[in-house]
C-alpha cells in the first residue's frame, strides 16, 4: 500500500492508523498519541481552498470521497446557503468562496465542529459576517424553518449515521424519507440541492424511491437531478465507497 501510494502520490509522509476497536490498537497507542501530539492539527489545501484536520479519533474534519462534491458545491452555490449536519463546515467554506453566494448557515448538534468550521473560514480569510453557526438539532431546526417560511437557494445535507443531540436521537436508516422531504420544504425557487449519504446498508434504489417520494409529496419538479454512487472504485489506490449522492437544480 504504501509503495503504491508513494509512486501513485509522491507521498514522502505516513500516518499508520488503526480502528479504536481493532485487536492491534493497543500495540500502537503510544506510537498514535506521540504522532498526533507532534502534527495535528494539519492543513490541507484542495482547489485553492484551506481546510484544518486531524488525526485524533476517526473524526478527521476532511473526507477525501467528497472532493468532487465540494468542487460541484464551489461551482453551484449561490444566495443564501444552509448547510445541515455541517460538521466542520467544509461545504460552507466552499460555497462562501463563491461570488454568488450572499450567506451561509451551518447547522450541527456539535458546537466544537462549528468552532472547527469557523476556524477553517477564518483559515480561508473569509469574514465571519453574514456566516452563520448554529448549535441545533437539524430536525428541530428544520421545523422551525418550515413554520417560519423561512427557504434557502442552496441546500446541503450531508447527514451521518447516527446522531444525538440532547435526548434526540437521529437514525439515517429510520430517518432518511422524512429528513429528505424536509429538506427539500425548504427550498427556494431555482435552488440548488445537495443531498449525500454514507451509509451501507441504504442503497441507491431505496434513495431514488425516497427521492421521487418527497419531490411528490412537496410538489416540485426540478429542472435536473441526477442519484448516483460516488466512484463504485477510487483508483489507483483501488478503495470502495458507500457513498451516495443527489445533486439537482430545482
Amino acid at each position: 500500500f504504501i509503495s503504491l501510494a508513494q509512486k501513485s502520490f509522491q507521498c514522502t509522509d505516513f500516518c499508520y492508523r488503526v480502528h479504536p476497536f481493532s485487536k492491534k490498537a493497543r500495540s500502537c497507542e503510544s506510537f498514535e498519541k506521540s504522532l498526533i501530539h507532534s502534527i495535528s492539527p494539519l492543513e490541507a489545501t484542495e482547489n485553492c481552498i484551506k481546510y484544518t484536520f486531524e488525526l485524533s479519533g476517526n473524526a478527521t474534519g476532511l473526507y477525501l470521497d467528497q472532493r468532487k462534491n465540494r468542487q460541484w458545491i464551489q461551482e453551484h452555490a449561490h444566495g443564501n446557503v444552509i448547510n445541515l449536519f455541517a460538521y466542520t463546515c467544509a461545504f460552507s467554506v466552499c460555497a462562501a468562496t463563491s461570488s454568488n453566494v450572499l450567506s451561509t448557515t451551518s447547522i450541527d448538534a456539535a458546537s466544537a465542529a462549528l468552532q472547527r468550521g469557523r476556524a477553517n473560514f477564518e483559515l480561508n480569510n473569509i469574514p465571519l459576517e453574514g456566516h452563520r453557526f448554529i448549535t441545533e438539532d437539524v430536525f428541530k431546526y428544520l421545523s422551525k424553518c418550515e413554520r417560519n417560511h423561512l427557504t434557502f437557494d442552496t441546500v446541503i445535507c450531508d447527514p451521518p449515521s447516527f446522531g444525538r443531540f440532547n435526548k434526540i436521537t437521529f437514525s439515517l436508516e429510520n430517518d432518511l424519507e422524512q429528513l429528505l422531504e424536509l429538506c427539500l420544504k425548504i427550498t427556494s425557487p431555482n435552488a440548488v440541492f445537495f443531498f449525500s449519504i454514507n451509509h451501507r446498508k441504504i442503497r441507491l434504489s431505496r434513495l431514488k424511491f425516497a427521492w421521487k417520494q418527497a419531490v411528490k409529496n412537496c410538489s416540485l419538479q426540478p429542472k435536473s437531478v441526477e442519484i448516483f454512487v460516488n466512484d463504485t472504485i477510487q483508483s489507483p489506490l483501488e478503495v470502495g465507497t458507500d457513498l451516495k449522492t443527489i445533486r439537482a437544480f430545482l
